[in-house]
């Protein structure tokens, strides 16, 4: 597709269930004219969307509310402040893996340990009391768990926006530490509860979710290529940047970007859009065109890539990126160092992908080492 026809018109369904026309996107070249276009929104208005039209969830607004509510964000992302937490972040990694090693072989990497460290860095940016972790890891899981139903997926939903408006409210009363917390005290008056509230279950579903993924999703490609596994596992940090890059570029750990909306009739890839058509960009094909990078295909950890989307392009790239590159830089070398003859528990073809969600990767990874 992205040869032949890299604007095509496939049949699919609205945010809000039904059926309707969308034009997939597969080019690198269009997919960020997609993500950075002028006339393209982001924001749904047939009722659905993701974050279902809560406020303050970033990648379902546009400007203006988006810029001032983004700005607010920025500083709680510098590399400063998210360097700010890397003492406490490879002190429960080491936890995490004393608890696995403990525990015995075969283990789930998944729920053992990629899941576990998403949830702490969570924890530490958003200032969840320590005595509340456990209830907020459960239903972290249970709202990130897209084998439910649709109806038990909105229940989960409804109940996570409750339990973090009960964490805004205290924070509301007494601010704390953590991305809540400092908000509050910075910019009370210029950002509401229910704002809070949605920016608080944006950055659980996207920072948890996508970060616990790329560790997983990371882990099999590296024992998919040994060889490349023992470069990370025995490699300077510079190789281990550049291998981060390459474990978020190379498997489809993002499928496709959030839907966007034409504002206007527009051209894209020779094809004519429409005023309101749905244009759903595909990040995994984006990352792997051979326009953009040579031998696209390939797996190389040591390969300098820049430019990949695997965070976005535009107004909207991921303002968590700093976070989720600490993490993975951490967790490779720690987990391959800790067991050098880490290796899969299953065969490959037993192995379970992700076929629903943004976010691309395996059910469980079963290792023993």
């Amino acid at each position: 597709m992205r040869r032949e026809a890299p604007v095509m018109k496939q049949q699919g369904r609205s945010q809000n269930g039904k059926p309707c026309d969308a034009w997939l996107v597969t080019g690198y070249d269009d997919v960020r004219a997609v993500l950075s276009g002028p006339h393209i929104s982001n924001v749904c208005h047939d009722g659905g969307g993701v974050g279902g039209g809560q406020a303050g969830v970033l990648v379902s607004m546009d400007p203006p509310d988006h810029t001032r509510i983004r700005r607010m964000l920025t500083r709680e992302f510098t590399v400063r402040r998210v360097q700010a937490l890397r003492p406490r972040l490879e002190e429960n990694n080491a936890s995490q893996l004393d608890e696995m090693e403990q525990a015995g072989q075969p283990a789930d990497l998944m729920k053992e340990f990629a899941f576990p460290i998403a949830s702490f860095a969570i924890w530490e940016l958003l200032g969840v009391p320590y005595e509340e972790r456990v209830e907020f890891r459960r239903r972290s899981e249970l709202l990130l768990d897209a084998s439910l139903p649709t109806e038990r997926q909105m229940e989960n939903y409804r109940e996570t926006l409750s339990y973090i408006s009960t964490l805004v409210a205290g924070h509301r009363q007494e601010p704390g530490g953590g991305i809540l917390g400092r908000l509050i005290s910075e910019h009370g008056d210029n950002i509401s509860d229910e704002e809070l509230v949605g920016v608080g279950c944006f950055l659980l579903v996207g920072g948890h979710e996508a970060t616990a993924h790329a560790v997983g999703l990371g882990t099999l490609t590296l024992l998919q290529h040994p060889e490349q596994l023992a470069v990370v596992r025995e490699g300077t940090e510079g190789v281990l940047r550049t291998a981060v890059e390459e474990v978020l570029r190379h498997p489809a750990l993002i499928h496709t970007a959030t839907p966007r909306w034409a504002t206007r009739d527009l051209t894209l890839g020779g094809r004519l859009i429409k005023a309101g058509d749905m244009i759903v960009p595909s990040i995994a094909s984006a990352n792997r065109d051979p326009g953009f990078l040579e031998d696209a295909d390939t797996f190389n950890v040591k390969r300098p890539v820049s430019r990949h989307l695997a965070f976005g392009f535009g107004v909207h790239q991921c303002l968590g990126q700093q976070l989720a590159r600490m993490v993975l830089t951490i967790a490779f070398p720690a987990l391959l160092r800790r067991f050098p003859s880490l290796r899969l528990g299953v065969s490959e073809g037993d192995l379970r992908y992700r076929a629903q969600g943004f976010v691309g990767g395996v059910e469980s990874l079963p290792v023993v080492w």
